[in-house]
């Protein structure tokens, strides 16, 4: 008996992480798949890395694109992470 009360914590903690896991695969299989448009794809993979933004008279437009690298060890294995966006403000007067 002495040993079920310290597993008991890591029990619910396993618990806890298992069913969040359960319900995101839940909910990632329910969801519509979003289409893909491939023009839009090819502009933000030729995004300069950094931010800019353009104005004109009625319209503000901002593009970012932050990537960045992560690898175990000198020479094992890595990934490559892009963060590309677009986005538009309008603002107008009534």
């Amino acid at each position: 008996m002495p040993l079920a009360l310290p597993l008991s914590p890591i029990f619910w903690t396993v618990f806890r992480y298992a069913l969040i896991a359960g319900l995101a695969a839940a909910a990632a299989r329910r969801a519509d798949p979003v289409p893909r448009d491939q023009r839009v794809e090819d502009i933000l993979d030729n995004l300069d890395e950094g931010v800019t933004m353009r104005r004109d008279e009625e319209t503000t437009r901002m593009a970012a694109k932050v990537g960045r690298s992560l690898r175990l060890g000198p020479g094992g294995p890595g990934i490559r992470m892009e963060f590309a966006g677009l986005g538009r403000l309008k603002l107008h007067r009534l």
